[in-house]
């Protein structure tokens, strides 16, 4: 599987310090799920194609890294959680450490969402303005150029 970003730049731009993640906790396929979920549909297919063979990794730098590293956060939080093992699921426990009210995590994760889809607009708003330096970019396959939403309201384009 090809993935635009590693698990330690997931580690880097998606948890903070003192939220100690090993790399290895972080697999592939959760990296290749949050590209096919997210930033294809805004690249579009010709432009993400392009974008796995090492094309224009400046722009996966610094637009896409970021907001693909919290939406793999997203998607991992569950398996976070909880740990499969021999003696079938189990759930960490502390004694310094309490577990997050179910509130606090739906914040949370509505607060990552949030923030990563900031950062997709802002990296589907750079290849508008730059559509020129990205030819296999259409931008009537961006998704986000058809559809938005904005608070409570579902706009489309």
């Amino acid at each position: 599987m090809q993935t635009l970003i590693t698990p330690a730049v997931v580690i880097e731009r998606a948890f903070r310090d003192g939220e100690y993640i090993a790399p290895e906790t972080i697999d592939e396929s959760s990296i290749v799920a949050a590209q096919e979920s997210y930033i294809r549909p805004m690249t579009g297919d010709a432009l993400y194609e392009k974008l796995l063979e090492g094309l224009h990794a400046g722009f996966v730098d610094e637009y896409l890294a970021a907001p693909l590293a919290l939406y793999v956060r997203c998607l991992m939080a569950p398996q976070l959680d909880i740990r499969h093992g021999q003696a079938g699921t189990l759930q960490p426990r502390s004694d310094t450490f309490t577990a997050a009210s179910g509130e606090a995590m739906r914040r949370s994760r509505r607060t990552l969402l949030k923030n990563a889809r900031r950062l997709l607009r802002r990296a589907s708003d750079y290849l508008d303005r730059h559509a020129g330096e990205f030819p296999d970019y259409d931008p009537m396959s961006n998704i986000l150029n058809r559809c938005s939403i904005d608070g409570e309201f579902v706009q489309t384009f």
